[in-house]
């Protein structure tokens, strides 16, 4: 809602606004890899003037409760095992392919999202360690086609919401915060690392 009021409802033509959510894949498939073991699913819709945050809320949530089944998931999973697995992809050097993965990613990966908002949930630390932590953050580092990126977190019943940007317009993330007090009626601090 924010980036549409903010960025969008002055445009021509009406775009859907996408959001690429990381899914932890651990809880789902066993898995004892040490590397990032996660997949990205993109939820969102068309906002217009006649869109509600109710309307917003249904419709994420439907489009999450569907992507993340494990079948969903799966499906994903054994597409890019196959991709892997080609016959023609075994000949070729392993730095093409890298190559090849980056320039997809730039060019088709960055292009299907508005922003990414990940959620590493509520953080356990031992007692000894955690008394002395007031907060923690995750950082989203920005793109260059999603110049706006948020991530989430809570420790200690602080919970918190991030976001790095690579522009200086501060305007959606201001209008989010504004709409979140308006809505819930919590108590909200809001600090910045510089001007903006």
């Amino acid at each position: 809602m924010s980036i549409y009021r903010e960025k969008l409802r002055f445009r021509n033509r009406s775009e859907p606004i996408k959001i690429a959510i990381p899914v932890n894949l651990r809880s789902i498939f066993p898995s004892k890899s040490l590397r990032n073991f996660f997949a990205v699913v993109n939820v969102g819709m068309e906002v217009t003037e006649e869109t509600s945050l109710e309307m917003i809320h249904t419709e994420v949530v439907e489009q999450l409760k569907k992507k993340t089944e494990q079948e969903k998931l799966q499906q994903g999973l054994n597409h890019h095992v196959k991709l892997q697995n080609m016959l023609t992809a075994r000949f070729v050097p392993a730095i093409l392919k890298y190559q090849a993965i980056r320039y997809g990613y730039k060019s088709y990966g960055e292009r299907t999202k508005t922003i990414t908002l990940t959620n590493i949930g509520n953080i356990s630390l031992p007692k000894d360690v955690s008394t002395a932590i007031e907060q923690m953050e995750m950082v989203m580092y920005p793109t260059k086609k999603s110049p706006i990126n948020g991530g989430i977190c809570s420790i200690n019943d602080r919970f918190v919401i991030s976001f790095a940007r690579s522009i200086e317009e501060s305007d959606v993330i201001r209008a989010f915060f504004t709409q979140l007090v308006e809505i819930s009626g919590i108590d909200v601090e809001v600090y910045s690392n510089d001007g903006g």
